[in-house]
């Protein structure tokens, strides 16, 4: 394990097929004015556009880690953390561009609190407009509200995602900070051992934040403007998004919660499936967004009573060229 130094911010950034977007990332990076010596480091996960040779290329001084297949973002941010040398890291994806002296603001604010976890900053989309980047433990509830969209009529306290957009405009302590743009210190992401490995995309930051929780850490937001996430906006009906979202929210109840919750949210899960797909199908005609939605959800469906489904669409997913 490296040894930290409080003089060096350790910024992660796990990329997968983002070159342009990336090289944006780190040249908003570069132009940062800050007091602390900073490392960035890259970890590709086998991305087939040409993102290490420009990494090579521009970046020299980029350490740069190449791995030969897709890991997923938690196994990914594992072993940028593994020889990061900051005292704090600073994770955020490949497609963000950090505001101007946005690294001395989100430094401050990190080291005002010894007790701090995880450290979410405001996140916006291209047009300034604010992204919804902290939220509420799941639980049977609020899984459901989000699913029937009854959270964005509502906005109640215990929302998984926050929407309230009065909440952001001050710092807060919720449960969990979005794993697009957080700052967490090495010592505190070492201690709960990094990313659980089995979360291979989405959710993976709830279960950090929750075991940083458990650690008797506080998980903070503050309301500073740092961060544009570029490609957040229109994914959630994509296929990963509904097939590793739903198991992983699965998995984390099956790790955190009791069993009876797990089997409750679950056969929830395979109702809702059941009936998208054939709403997708029915209305599929009129427009091909559905269809392919049905298609989506038909197979979250399969995942769900075959694990051995699940595991080979993830290495597909792995082994995308």
């Amino acid at each position: 394990m490296q040894q930290s130094s409080s003089n060096i911010l350790s910024i992660i950034i796990v990329s997968y097929n983002t070159k342009q977007l990336l090289k944006e990332c780190l040249n908003s990076i570069n132009d940062q004015n800050h007091n602390k010596e900073v490392e960035i480091i890259v970890v590709d996960n086998a991305s087939s556009d040409e993102t290490v040779k420009m990494v090579k290329e521009y970046f020299p001084e980029i350490k740069l880690i190449e791995n030969d297949k897709n890991m997923g973002f938690g196994v990914a941010n594992n072993q940028g953390a593994a020889i990061a040398r900051g005292e704090y890291l600073l994770l955020i994806n490949s497609d963000t561009a950090l505001e101007k002296n946005a690294l001395n603001k989100m430094i401050a604010a990190a080291e005002k609190y010894e007790d701090a976890g995880a450290i979410g900053f405001k996140i916006m989309n291209s047009d300034r407009s604010l992204q919804s980047s902290c939220g509420n433990f799941p639980t049977l509830w609020n899984i459901i509200a989000e699913a029937l969209f009854l959270d964005r009529i509502f906005k109640p306290k215990s929302s998984y995602h926050i929407l309230n957009e009065k909440k952001y405009q001050n710092k807060f302590n919720p449960d969990w900070v979005s794993g697009s743009c957080f700052m967490i210190k090495k010592k505190v992401f070492d201690k709960v051992s990094g990313f659980d490995e089995k979360f291979f995309l989405y959710v993976e930051e709830v279960d950090l934040c929750y075991r940083i929780k458990q650690e008797g850490y506080k998980n903070y937001y503050f309301p500073i403007d740092t961060v544009i996430h570029y490609k957040h906006g229109g994914s959630s009906n994509k296929a990963p998004a509904i097939i590793f979202g739903y198991n992983n929210i699965l998995l984390f109840f099956k790790k955190h919660y009791f069993f009876g919750k797990f089997i409750q949210l679950y056969f929830f899960i395979m109702l809702k499936s059941i009936f998208y797909f054939f709403f997708g199908i029915i209305i599929g005609s009129i427009s091909k967004k559905y269809y392919i939605q049905a298609i989506n959800y038909g197979f979250l469906f399969l995942t769900l009573i075959s694990r051995n489904k699940l595991k080979k669409y993830e290495n597909s997913f792995k082994q995308q060229d």
